[in-house]
């Protein structure tokens, strides 16, 4: 009887811990799943920024060339004006 009990005791413990231990792998995938999803999400955003990047450099370098062309007409502008008012004194 004693045998009985306690081996009634191991199987009923061996079933339990079987079962917990298929709900705590349940939980695990449930958690990778989760994370995989995440990943995607920062995986996607990270294209993102990086396109957005991409972008605002070829505007930067648009932005700078501009700059330089506007310098160099400012300079232009700047020489014939000193040439009109050097005229205007003489006369």
């Amino acid at each position: 009887m004693k045998k009985v009990t306690v081996l009634s005791a191991i199987i009923l413990a061996t079933i339990i811990t079987g079962c917990a231990s298929t709900s705590a792998i349940d939980v695990l995938q449930s958690q990778v799943t989760e994370i995989s999803t995440d990943v995607a999400k920062v995986s996607a955003d990270i294209t993102s920024a990086n396109a957005l990047t991409a972008e605002a450099s070829v505007k930067s370098t648009n932005a700078e060339a501009a700059s330089f062309k506007a310098g160099e007409l400012s300079k232009i502008a700047a020489g014939k004006l000193d040439r009109l008012f050097k005229l205007i004194v003489r006369k």
